[in-house]
């Protein structure tokens, strides 16, 4: 075998134990049986065989594709083996001819067609040909064709494309523009050439995986010593359905890192399978990578850009006549040894934790415009950048910008400015009627009374005193005292003099006190000109003037005084 095709074969041997993914069309399918028993069983002769792909038929039977050395034309030959779903064979065939032949990849076809991809060495234009079969479900050869320059070329992986397309991805030596170049071909279903190209830098690349997505672009991945940050980076690049490059990454660091293979989840996230040398808690380490569908981690540290350059190569295609051969292979079950893994599992990217917290408590978390819940909230966030808002009823909304690295902790301690300050109001004396604009709204001590901002008008009311009135300003989150002196209301007295009974009242504000002059100890006699005054035991003096009261007048006047006495009393 050339250095070459031993170089890239040596490479596929040994990462074959980080094979944890397969492609898309090695999933279960839907008419495969629930009830099957697990099993474990060996197929092989007296030399050295290998199986290198696997996927699964529309009727659960499992197609395996692989070299042998144990039968065949060659020293190596493609080996295919059509199992059921309990592992027992259907069929088992060889292709190949007199040199080395590889199968590495394996696809089912949307019609049951069985296509298989590798290296040739017995077919090759050079020293190794990118090799395709198209078979039927029973193994026959539909057709048979080489693919390549006059140096070494290889397919490692090969998909399907929903409108049967075959996509075919691995190395090229002949074409590209570094030693090693990713090599992609789109077939028709009869392996005619749509389109062709290579991608790479001036060192070596090799892509060893490939899979469609549900729109039509197409993964390709591998490893790369062109690009990244270390000796071998993890490449992956997302074609169109034409074979432009719609975006390119590596994923390393400083020692060597690679993929092997990737599939799409559900959600278009693509998921990469392979090994790394610079992360790990061993020599060699599985690596897997959940990727979005861009290709982009934010804030990823050993994530990069790659500029690879495209050509367009002109490789020479050529129908092939392998020898096809039935194999008798030895079917045994096994007995391996079962054990519990101690593994060491070490994240360098996941989901940032992100804690919110806020004084009050109970405000509403938005981040990026999207409601999150209540603080004290935890949120765990893809990397990136984040416009954090919080909102409270009767608080100013708070915005802010925050950037989480990947498996960051970060926790935002918030502290909200409310809309809203207090007011205290006391009095000398208290009991007294507070009124803000208007409003009563109790009676001093009035404490720390929740106020809108701005200005307020204040009244306070007693009675018995007077009124105070201020203007007084509220501020954000503030405290406003004020003690009012209250002022009485002074008291007023009023003298009356009745001159038609002779009787003084003397009324008195807010209280009247009166004085009654008592008729058994004094008698006033008014008259017309005169006044008598008389005390009991002495003889009333007479005052005379002009218009005096005498007779029957003098008795009728006498007569009402002791009514009007009565009078003044209830006064």
């Amino acid at each position: 075998m050339k250095a070459k095709t031993v170089m890239v074969t040596f490479w596929v041997l040994l990462l074959l134990l980080s094979l944890v993914m397969v492609s898309k069309t090695s999933g279960a399918s839907p008419n495969s049986d629930p009830t099957v028993t697990p099993w474990a069983k060996t197929y092989g002769g007296r030399n050295g065989e290998g199986a290198r792909a696997v996927a699964i038929a529309e009727n659960g039977d499992i197609i395996v594709a692989g070299v042998t050395n144990s039968f065949g034309a060659g020293s190596y030959d493609f080996w295919i083996l059509r199992l059921d779903s309990n592992g027992n064979v259907k069929w088992q065939k060889t292709y190949g001819g007199s040199d080395d032949d590889m199968a590495f990849a394996v696809a089912v076809a949307p019609n049951g067609d069985i296509i298989v991809a590798g290296v040739t060495n017995s077919f090759s234009s050079g020293t190794a040909d990118v090799w395709v079969l198209r078979l039927d479900e029973n193994g026959n050869v539909k057709w048979q064709k080489t693919y390549g320059g006059t140096k070494d070329d290889v397919a490692n992986a090969v998909a399907i494309a929903g409108n049967g397309d075959i996509i075919v991805a691995g190395v090229t030596n002949s074409f590209g523009t570094g030693s090693y170049d990713f090599w992609v071909l789109r077939l028709d279903e009869n392996g005619n050439v749509k389109w062709q190209r290579t991608y790479g830098g001036r060192r070596d690349n090799e892509a060893r995986t490939v899979v469609v997505t549900p729109n039509g672009d197409i993964i390709v991945a591998g490893v790369t010593n062109s690009f990244g940050t270390g000796s071998d980076d993890a490449w992956i690049l997302r074609l169109d359905a034409d074979g432009n490059v719609r975006w390119q990454r590596t994923y390393g660091g400083s020692k060597e890192d690679g993929a092997n293979k990737v599939t799409i989840a559900p959600n278009g996230d693509v998921i990469m399978a392979g090994y790394t040398k610079s992360f790990g808690a061993g020599y060699w380490d599985a690596w897997v990578l959940r990727l979005p569908s861009d290709g982009n981690l934010p804030g990823c540290n050993f994530c990069n850009d790659s500029n690879a350059q495209v050509s367009v190569p002109s490789p020479t295609v050529k129908d092939t006549n392998a020898s096809v051969g039935d194999t008798n292979a030895q079917v045994q079950d096994s007995d391996g040894i079962v054990q519990t893994a101690n593994l060491k599992v070490h994240t360098y990217y996941g989901p940032a934790t992100l804690t919110i917290n806020s004084s009050p408590s109970g405000a509403n978390v938005y981040i990026n415009g999207t409601y999150k819940g209540v603080t004290p909230l935890t949120l765990n966030l893809t990397p990136g950048t984040y416009e954090v808002k919080l909102t409270k009823q009767d608080y100013q909304n708070y915005t802010t910008t925050v950037t989480l690295n990947p498996i960051e902790s970060k926790t935002l301690n918030l502290s909200l400015t409310p809309t809203f300050g207090y007011l205290t109001v006391t009095s000398s004396p208290s009991g007294a009627t507070v009124i803000i604009d208007g409003k009563e709204v109790g009676s001093t001590p009035l404490e720390k009374h929740r106020l809108s901002t701005g200005r307020h008008q204040i009244a306070i009311r007693k009675n018995g005193y007077r009124e105070e009135n201020f203007t007084l300003t509220i501020e954000a989150g503030k405290e406003v005292k004020k003690n009012v002196e209250l002022t009485p209301i002074q008291t007023t007295t009023a003298t009356t003099n009745s001159s038609a009974t002779g009787v003084s009242s003397t009324l008195s504000s807010p209280t009247t006190t009166s004085q009654t002059t008592s008729s058994s100890t004094a008698k006033t006699t008014s008259s017309a000109g005169s006044t008598t005054t008389s005390s009991p035991g002495k003889t009333p003096a007479t005052t005379k003037g002009k218009g005096g009261i005498c007779g029957p007048a003098a008795i009728i006047g006498l007569a009402t005084t002791p009514l009007l006495l009565r009078r003044r009393k209830t006064l």
